[in-house]
């Protein structure tokens, strides 16, 4: 995890040392709510930080929608994690290459995303380990998409409780 200090107006956000970052990836920083104004102590919305490791930034996106399953109303604060391996076990050992929160509507974007083919899937992360862990709801397509500047890249999932296999 990041070292983040706080210094007047300065942020400071350093990554550990041995932390490597990918060559030609547009990186971003989500700082959500937790930057506020000075004076009116109110919080900046949805400030993110973006830099590239290459010589350009990603500008392409993915919205969608989250709903619940069996009663049709959208599901907040809902992770939803895109990974550039297509592995079916990826969502239980790895961390996401891109990832976003649903809204109160069940919405969200995921910006800068560069092209290519995504696994993507939806769950409802209640230990924010950003990976899935057999009980938690989840909802996903039934096959990896592509994203490139041709097509917008639309996603919507039905966020359902696995059922535990019978012993």
């Amino acid at each position: 995890k990041p070292e983040v200090t706080l210094k007047g107006r300065t942020v400071t956000f350093q990554l550990d040392k041995d932390e490597a970052l990918r060559p030609n990836t547009t990186y971003t920083i989500n700082f959500g709510t937790a930057i506020k104004d000075l004076h009116e102590g109110i919080p900046a919305k949805d400030l993110r930080f973006v830099f590239s490791t290459g010589d350009f930034i990603d500008s392409l996106s993915v919205a969608g929608n989250v709903v619940d399953a069996f009663t049709g109303e959208p599901a907040e604060n809902i992770s939803i994690l895109l990974y550039d391996r297509m592995d079916d076990s990826i969502v239980r050992q790895e961390r996401p290459y891109y990832f976003a929160r649903t809204d109160k509507g069940g919405q969200f974007l995921i910006p800068n995303v560069r092209a290519g083919t995504f696994k993507c899937v939806a769950i409802e992360d209640t230990d924010q380990n950003l990976k899935w862990n057999g009980e938690e709801r989840i909802g996903f397509p039934d096959s990896a998409f592509a994203v490139s500047d041709s097509l917008p890249t639309t996603l919507a999932f039905r966020l359902f409780t696995p059922v535990p296999p019978m012993r």
